[in-house]
């Protein structure tokens, strides 16, 4: 099922139709600038599927392990810190709330005046069941291995039941190909900020294969003449880059006026 939404009142005229959020007890959202992409992990996209996704992991740990020093990180702490700076991962973000997710489905207009808007793409907010979502999951799993409970665990180390799908696993003889839905640890502001959570997807070799979160996840389009006036009524709403991102220099733009 496709809506569109124009405003924010559309957004939640749908989630209040109970086709889109029944039987869901907290649904996630994910925005995306552009329709056409696909619900995939940066380590899942172009070239770098070809990549070595354990050796980025080391080599990002390298650089940061002097400026982390006074945080304690497992092995899922690495690879969210490695996410937070956009290293190309296998975790995908999302939020437990619509309206942040819904202005990264329209960040692009910041930079686009009318004549540009044309050049621009439509807009999408996905809505997923991760409860759903790991029903799915479980069924992938060997006997030994079933993970009993579909509510999203913590992303933490010490739950074993999540080494499969951590990097240095081979998920391909696993045979997984399903991601599954995690909380993430509130190790970092911009996680809270955003009300952060995460799909953690499998190996890329086994990509072709993935379940697409296409055909679970409800799709809501942007049309991208749409996007700019979402903004404004986003930003009446305390929604803006600052809130978002709550960095310093954004904080001297907002400060200064020259937010957008």
């Amino acid at each position: 099922m496709v809506d569109q939404i124009s405003s924010v009142s559309d957004l939640i005229e749908i989630l209040n139709d109970k086709r889109i959020l029944f039987p869901i007890n907290e649904p996630w959202y994910r925005g995306q600038s552009d329709a056409g992409w696909g619900l995939e992990p940066g380590i899942h996209r172009g070239n770098n599927k070809d990549k070595s996704e354990c050796d980025l992991l080391i080599q990002f740990q390298q650089h940061a392990a002097g400026k982390v020093s006074q945080i304690q990180l497992d092995k899922w702490g690495w690879l969210t810190l490695a996410q937070h700076h956009t290293l190309p991962t296998r975790l995908l973000d999302w939020s437990t709330q619509p309206l942040i997710p819904l202005y990264f489905a329209c960040q692009d207009a910041l930079d686009n005046n009318e004549a540009d808007e044309s050049k621009m793409p439509d807009g999408a907010l996905f809505i997923l069941d991760p409860n759903k979502l790991n029903e799915i999951a479980n069924e992938q799993l060997p006997t030994h291995a079933q993970r009993r409970e579909t509510y999203p665990r913590l992303l933490q180390a010490s739950d074993e039941s999540l080494d499969p799908y951590y990097p240095h696993q081979d998920s391909t003889q696993l045979n997984l190909q399903v991601p599954i839905a995690v909380r993430a640890p509130m190790l970092f502001e911009r996680i809270v900020f955003q009300s952060g959570t995460f799909t953690v997807h499998p190996n890329p070799a086994a990509a072709d294969q993935n379940l697409n979160l296409d055909t679970i996840a409800n799709k809501l389009i942007i049309p991208k003449y749409h996007k700019s006036k979402i903004l404004d009524e986003l930003r009446l709403l305390g929604i803006s880059e600052f809130a978002i991102y709550r960095d310093l220099d954004r904080a001297a733009k907002h400060i200064s006026g020259d937010a957008k």
